[in-house]
């Protein structure tokens, strides 16, 4: 709003010389004389008349109101009367008056939220609305359409921010409300691993993540029964960067014995439901490597030759030596050859017996 507003008027000099009984008055919006000639009439300081060239009469308001907003008019008493009609508007920076909800709004997910922003202020002002994002890669961002009304239907956890209805009509400051909306819904139970493994007596950490709205109690659970803080059990609780509702629930073991192996469920409730997620903690033991299995060997031989001179010898000469060949893969041992070494051996041993024995028949029968 202006703090001083001159509303000129010029009036022909000419006029005046003419008719030297004429003179110029103001006539407020309400028809109440303000001035006459150069002379205050009404009884209100805030007004004078100021004549910086002779032919000006000009209508100087101080403090402007929005009450001094009307048709003013300057007149000169000629026949006939002229008149000059001045429109005074008076601008008013918006100005927020009322909103139907409190600044904070809470309702469950699925349901819809109706933020409302009345504003006066001349002329008429715009309001806008903008989510104020938590995260800072995306600060502000503009949302729904110009009006009174912001509607979120079917609202989302992902819906839980603040909002800002700001109301611009061209004259400065505008005028901004900030809402706070929070969506509530049960808890969401998430494991960044749903096995470990730890040596007999190290250390360990076990960890869960929880989202829920609002937070509740959370909770580590062994064997049937909350596990509490002890000397060898530690519990803990992190907040989430940038992430409120998002919590990192923690269970330091310090010292594994062979009772702390098995399965554990970090549960989480609120008044709208329970959440929880089970994760299992195994034993990591310490084996033996066994030597390796000897690569696989082939060992080439030839078979004992009692009489080499023999003709079964000559021909077993010609034939591919045997081999002894040991299978890694299936640790079996394979003997290959000629199977008839031996058989023709023995054949030469039995026909040279059989003629030693006969010449000694001959020879005591002689």
């Amino acid at each position: 709003m202006k703090s001083v507003l001159v509303v000129s008027s010029c009036v022909d000099v000419q006029v005046q010389k003419e008719r030297q009984y004429s003179f110029v008055v103001w006539v407020s919006p309400l028809e109440t004389l303000i001035s006459l000639v150069d002379r205050r009439i009404i009884n209100d300081d805030r007004m004078s008349i100021e004549r910086n060239v002779l032919k000006d009469w000009n209508l100087h308001i101080r403090n402007v109101s929005l009450s001094d907003a009307g048709v003013y008019k300057c007149q000169i008493n000629t026949i006939p009367v002229g008149t000059k009609k001045v429109i005074l508007e008076v601008q008013e920076p918006p100005r927020i008056i009322d909103h139907t909800f409190p600044i904070e709004v809470e309702r469950p997910e699925g349901e819809a939220v109706d933020l409302f922003c009345n504003a006066t202020g001349t002329p008429k002002p715009e309001i806008s609305w903008y989510r104020i994002h938590k995260k800072a890669q995306y600060p502000r961002e503009r949302v729904g359409s110009v009006g009174e009304l912001l509607q979120i239907k079917n609202i989302s956890k992902n819906c839980a921010d603040y909002y800002e209805c700001v109301a611009d009509n061209g004259v400065s400051p505008n005028a901004i409300q900030t809402f706070k909306v929070t969506v509530i819904y049960p808890p969401i139970v998430t494991l960044s691993n749903d096995r470990l493994n730890q040596h007999l007596g190290k250390g360990t950490a076990l960890e869960c993540y929880v989202n829920a709205s609002p937070h509740g109690e959370v909770r580590w659970i062994r064997a049937g029964q909350k596990i509490p803080n002890d000397p060898n059990y530690e519990v803990t609780l992190y907040d989430v960067t940038n992430e409120p509702e998002t919590l990192i629930f923690g269970l330091k073991i310090l010292k594994l014995n062979s009772q702390d192996y098995g399965a554990y469920t970090c549960e989480a409730t609120n008044t709208l439901g329970t959440s929880s997620a089970t994760m299992m903690l195994y034993e990591l033991s310490t084996t033996t490597q066994a030597p390796p299995t000897p690569a696989t060997t082939v060992s080439n031989y030839d078979h004992f030759k009692p009489f080499a001179n023999t003709k079964a010898d000559q021909n077993s000469d010609t034939s591919k030596a045997g081999a002894l060949l040991t299978s890694q893969k299936d640790k079996k041992t394979v003997h290959t050859g000629r199977g008839d070494n031996s058989s023709n051996s023995s054949h030469t041993w039995s026909w040279w017996s059989t003629c030693f024995i006969l010449a000694i028949y001959h020879l005591v029968t002689s």
